[in-house]
């Protein structure tokens, strides 16, 4: 009964990485800013500006990359490193992201205007860090 438990929580928080993977994926693509009364939406991986803006998108990618490695490859091996990392991502993922929504909603209007790019990445940095707390969660109660 115990193992059972152990197994569908732990499905749970590699779907749960999953899904945060995926959302702070899509919100590089996604505009994070309308780009105010000019209305040129951006997004932070954006081919329509100079090439080395692009490099910003390699952040959200490697974040995203390395999360869905680590909750499908170390949990089970390494549960409180892939715990840490995890919560370690969606702490900087949530800032990321929270800079771009701020930007866009509280800048000068003139060049910024909200778009849901910034809000999708919120959203999947507190799922990566909802998985990073409950994989520490399920470690204290298996130590007892």
């Amino acid at each position: 009964m115990f193992a059972i438990r152990r197994r569908v929580r732990g499905l749970g928080i590699r779907l749960l990485a999953l899904a945060a993977a995926a959302l702070i994926l899509a919100a590089t693509f996604v505009p994070t800013n309308g780009g105010g009364r000019g209305g040129y939406p951006y997004a932070i991986f954006d081919t329509s500006v100079q090439r080395e803006y692009q490099l910003f998108a390699v952040e959200p990618f490697a974040v995203a990359f390395l999360a869905a490695a680590t909750a499908l490859l170390l949990l089970g091996r390494m549960a409180s490193f892939a715990a840490g990392v995890l919560l370690a991502f969606g702490a900087q993922s949530f800032v990321l992201f929270l800079a771009h929504v701020g930007a866009a909603a509280f800048g000068n209007p003139q060049y910024n205007s909200f778009r849901p790019g910034g809000l999708l990445g919120v959203v999947g940095a507190l799922l990566l860090l909802a998985a990073g707390l409950l994989a520490f969660l399920s470690i204290a109660r298996a130590r007892g």
